[in-house]
């Protein structure tokens, strides 16, 4: 785009220079009649720049390829097309709500046997262990509220080595 650009005012200069002059120039301003005595001022040349610039046509010179492949409107300007993500879990199964009532009747919130029905007792029980748990309470099982209950993403240690020149700890016996 910016060669264009260039290219096109390059042209348009040419063709204000080659362009005839005006008819109606100005005259320049008579001066008064010198004074007897006086040195006489040198005459001026009436020369203008584009007198003396020859109106010679411009041959715009054709653009060649660069080696840049031009654009294509193709599909692949969309992108590639993704598989569809695998659906997400809209509500846990009564195994998970199951879970989660077990560790809520295990902390004291929640009385009597889990169901795997999350009803409006599990739902009291769970504001409870949240507003204990300085938590959102709004009875709603999110991620905060299961990694308190103990029910988050189990999490593995990263196995660990010893720094060159660390001591290296005794084993520990086995019984």
């Amino acid at each position: 785009m910016p060669l264009r650009f260039t290219f096109a005012i390059l042209i348009l200069g040419a063709v204000l220079l080659a362009a005839p002059a005006s008819q109606t120039q100005a005259t320049p301003p008579k001066a008064a009649a010198p004074k007897p005595g006086a040195a006489r001022p040198a005459p001026q040349k009436k020369s203008s720049p584009r007198a003396s610039l020859k109106s010679t046509p411009i041959k715009p010179t054709p653009l060649k390829p660069s080696g840049v492949k031009p654009r294509r409107a193709t599909p692949s300007k969309i992108g590639p097309r993704r598989a569809a993500a695998p659906p997400r879990q809209i509500q846990p199964s009564p195994e998970r709500y199951k879970q989660i009532q077990q560790a809520l009747i295990e902390k004291g919130f929640l009385d009597g046997e889990p169901s795997g029905q999350w009803d409006q007792r599990s739902i009291d029980a769970l504001k409870k262990f949240e507003q204990s748990q300085q938590l959102k309470d709004d009875g709603k099982i999110d991620s905060m509220s299961l990694i308190a209950l103990g029910l988050g993403p189990k999490r593995t240690p990263l196995p660990t080595s010893p720094l060159p020149g660390a001591p290296v700890p005794p084993p520990v016996p086995q019984n």
